[in-house]
């Protein structure tokens, strides 16, 4: 460049590393894109967003060691205010987010990251609007696996939705927290979003929040959660029964979905809307997959004992007589020993399970 009169600027700086970075897995790429920045600054040429950009994904490969980079750099811009110098300005914010989370795993830096990003009119450099929800997506998911969760739920309340519109997959992330943190009260505020965002046709997603539910132990002093989160469980129920029939990957219910729901609103004191499940699980049991688990016969048979709710016994004893479920002896017994049959009902009972139970649990 010397010998025909050009001098190097910082395009030069970045079409150099961006060369090293198309070759990262050799093993000097690291070294010399480190020469290359220190000979540049020699020549009073000052990196860019880019610069930093192409250095990380010089320095922090997927299957590489871990790399401290981003650390140093921040060290380095803290608290500056950049304007665009070079198109790939725009990947920086983004991929150093990504650094944090995949690489580091470090909310420390994320949010170092993201105050830098916040500082004069650096914001303006996020990019387009496809990178600025990437960008969320990765801090909003180290933060929600590592923070508590309520103040998790002081940056969600911050982002969400004027922000952020967290995808499916991160929402997931977020129930996962609800379960393991045991924060049920944050279920109707997260299931009014996922209803605005359109995520209730998920199955994963409506599985978990059935789940999540089922977890859930009503109290006196929670009475007002309790009907919340039946409604919830009713909503997830209603929405799937009359979504369009027509409609392409429509949600399919299985026995866990079902269980899962005859769970809650049994725990949460509505009998009578478990039934309707229950026999809409027996009329239509070929559209369910799978069969619902055991556990969740037991507690729909113990509330329908306690009501004395004989014909919703049966029902369930031959619903687990089908599924295979060795448990369902057990359960015929006690209904035997602590409800007062009709012949009709020990017909049905006789003929399925034999005579020999019967008089066993008699």
């Amino acid at each position: 460049m010397a010998e025909s009169g050009v001098s190097p600027n910082l395009g030069t700086l970045n079409c150099t590393l961006e060369a090293l970075s198309q070759v990262a897995t050799w093993r000097q790429a690291k070294q010399l894109s480190l020469q290359v920045i220190a000979e540049f600054k020699s020549l009073g040429i000052q990196p860019c967003l880019a610069t930093y950009y192409f250095l990380l994904t010089i320095h922090c490969r997927e299957r590489g060691p871990i790399s401290r980079i981003l650390i140093d750099i921040l060290d380095h811009i803290e608290g500056k205010q950049f304007e665009i110098e070079d198109p790939k300005d725009t990947f920086f914010f983004v991929t150093a987010m990504d650094v944090s989370r995949n690489h580091l795993q470090s909310l420390e830096v994320a949010q170092r990251v993201d105050k830098l990003l916040h500082t004069g009119n650096n914001y303006c450099l996020i990019g387009d609007s496809f990178k600025e929800s990437i960008y969320y997506r990765h801090y909003f998911a180290l933060a929600c696996s590592t923070l508590i969760i309520e103040d998790f739920m002081e940056i969600y309340n911050d982002l969400v939705p004027h922000i952020y519109t967290p995808e499916p997959g991160v929402m997931e992330e977020v129930m996962k927290a609800i379960s393991t943190h045991e924060a049920f009260e944050y279920l109707p505020q997260l299931w009014s979003d996922m209803i605005v965002f359109e995520h209730t046709s998920r199955d994963r997603l409506l599985s978990l929040v059935l789940s999540v539910l089922t977890k859930y132990q009503p109290s006196e002093e929670n009475k007002q959660l309790t009907k919340q989160l039946a409604t919830i469980a009713w909503d997830v129920w209603t929405r799937v029964q009359e979504q369009d029939e027509t409609r392409h990957n429509k949600v399919s219910w299985n026995g866990l979905m079902i269980g899962d729901l005859l769970t809650t609103l049994v725990q949460c004191g509505e009998y009578d809307k478990s039934l309707i499940v229950m026999k809409e699980a027996t009329t239509n049991a070929h559209k369910i997959l799978g069969y619902i688990p055991v556990n969740a016969l037991q507690i729909l048979n113990n509330a329908a004992i306690e009501k004395e709710d004989a014909e919703t016994c049966v029902s369930v004893a031959m619903y687990g007589l089908d599924a295979g479920h060795q448990e369902t002896g057990e359960m015929v017994k006690q209904l035997q020993s602590k409800l007062n049959l009709s012949l009709e009902h020990q017909a049905k009972l006789s003929s399925a399970f034999g005579t020999e139970l019967l008089n066993d649990s008699s």
